[in-house]
């Protein structure tokens, strides 16, 4: 590297590595990323915060898995269900969870005549 381009940014580039070793549908566990990097786990779990923070990466409530942001990336053709509309509405679901936990609405079939759309939400 040239004198007059400066010294890399170590983090910079420890956040690159990161991000190339997500994919975008399979997912990768915290357990498989430290050891492909190599990183310490705290530093790579700041990483991946850092990451999802600034819409790069996500982690799937489903499965745990880490992902890169479909944001960057076309929709895939012919695919009944967009991956990006998933990543979107994924910080707003909620995990089942056991019994005296407050309520989750649920989207349902209104009577006709009851409402401007033939969906809404049930509480």
């Amino acid at each position: 590297m040239s004198a007059e381009r400066g010294a890399p940014i170590r983090a910079l580039e420890r956040g690159i590595e990161v991000l190339r070793l997500l994919g975008p549908q399979e997912g990768s566990s915290l357990r498989a990323l430290h050891a492909a990097s190599a990183l310490p786990k705290p530093t790579l779990l700041r990483i991946l915060h850092t990451l999802e923070r600034g819409g790069l990466a996500w982690r799937s409530i489903e499965d745990g898995l880490w992902r890169r942001s479909q944001a960057w990336a076309a929709a895939p053709s012919g695919s009944a269900i967009d991956p990006r509309l998933v990543e979107a509405s994924a910080p707003h679901l909620v995990a089942p969870q056991h019994h005296g936990t407050p309520r989750v609405p649920r989207i349902g079939a209104q009577p006709p005549g009851h409402g401007a759309t033939p969906l809404a939400l049930r509480w």
